[in-house]
């Protein structure tokens, strides 16, 4: 994603010629949509995102852009196609972020071609996560720009380049319910868009002044729905033995089980930016949590219940997202049914 800060994000791309009726068209219909602009206060914390608001936002601006850019996908036009993704893009983008808390701004991004002219991009001294929220394709990560251009420098002294091609990057397969935690200065692009188009949450994570050097190293960059699968299983089965000498509550599985998660390490990592599986079980009662100088990204991967933050009470389910401003103190209140499992990642004020 390009942007003029980390707080404000926009297209650079490669000009296309579009028919003047067209562009008729789509001035006409931009125009005609609906008011979908930011509350009043554009720094009001934005919190909660289900997955069933993605779906509507997402229903709405397809439709407002096949009505504004219609065609034949048989016979279209890579011009066509550009204009139909660009527009897509610009009505999410109306509604402003889809999460914010302090310095921290989500977008989402919808993808139906790879980009033409800027496709792979670094950010330096920020990270920047990716929640695949829709569709598959590849992303493509590593290597060096080629013909780069700097189109950014941010309030945080951060600098993005954008070029139209990269050396040596490796394809790297994304599918919904992905995370990809991708470091500074590593060039990446997304290849590959399958099907009907992909959407993407979208999250850049400025490095905090106090934090050590950048590693490179993708060690611990991707994160697939599989590689929860079987960091799930491998826990249920090596808290076995002790399970069997345990007092059997909730409690004592909730403890094991976050013991054997942790094992592991971090599921992803950059910097200071760590995400670790959190596992809760009904009838265990847990004190809130507040971070001064950090907000708190919570994704919940399976199961429901309802999360406290700040005194407001949010129903959530698997597929959506809290971002947590720094300050607000927060709980997971209730499990509705038998777990809760959330990917749960701390972010340090910059």
């Amino acid at each position: 994603m390009t942007a003029s800060s980390p707080l404000s994000h926009q297209r650079v791309s490669t000009p296309v010629k579009i028919p003047p009726l067209l562009l008729l068209a789509l001035s006409s219909a931009a125009v005609a949509q609906p008011s979908t602009g930011p509350a009043a206060d554009a720094n009001a914390p934005r919190i909660f995102l289900a997955a069933s608001d993605v779906d509507a936002r997402v229903v709405q601006a397809d439709a407002a852009a096949k009505a504004a850019v219609p065609f034949d996908a048989a016979h279209a036009t890579p011009a066509l196609v550009s204009a139909r993704e660009q527009f897509e893009y610009d009505y999410l983008q109306k509604a402003g972020a889809a999460l914010q808390a302090g310095p921290f701004r989500a977008f989402l991004d919808f993808h139906i071609m790879p980009r033409v002219g800027n496709g792979f991009r670094t950010h330096h001294n920020e990270a920047e996560l990716l929640l695949v929220l829709k569709g598959t394709g590849a992303l493509s990560v590593g290597g060096t720009l080629v013909d780069a251009k700097q189109v950014e420098t941010d309030e945080f002294q951060n600098i993005q380049f954008q070029a139209p091609s990269a050396n040596g990057a490796t394809a790297h397969e994304m599918a919904a319910g992905s995370v990809i935690l991708l470091p500074p200065d590593i060039v990446h692009g997304q290849t590959r868009v399958d099907g009907g188009g992909t959407v993407t949450m979208d999250l850049r994570l400025p490095f905090p002044a106090h934090a050590a050097a950048p590693s490179m190293s993708l060690k611990r960059a991707f994160l697939s729905r599989q590689d929860v699968e079987q960091r799930l299983a491998a826990a249920d089965a090596n808290i076995a033995a002790d399970w069997a000498h345990s007092d059997h509550t909730p409690a004592a599985r909730e403890r094991l089980e976050n013991a054997a998660l942790q094992r592991g390490g971090a599921l992803l990592e950059s910097g200071p930016f760590r995400a670790v599986l959190d596992y809760r079980l009904a009838g265990v009662k847990h004190a809130p949590e507040r971070h001064a100088k950090a907000a708190q990204l919570e994704v919940i991967l399976e199961g429901a219940g309802t999360f406290t933050v700040g005194g407001t009470a949010y129903a959530v389910n698997r597929g959506d997202i809290l971002l947590i401003p720094p300050g607000d103190a927060y709980a997971l209140t209730q499990v509705s049914q038998d777990k809760v499992v959330m990917l749960s990642m701390p972010l340090p004020l910059p």
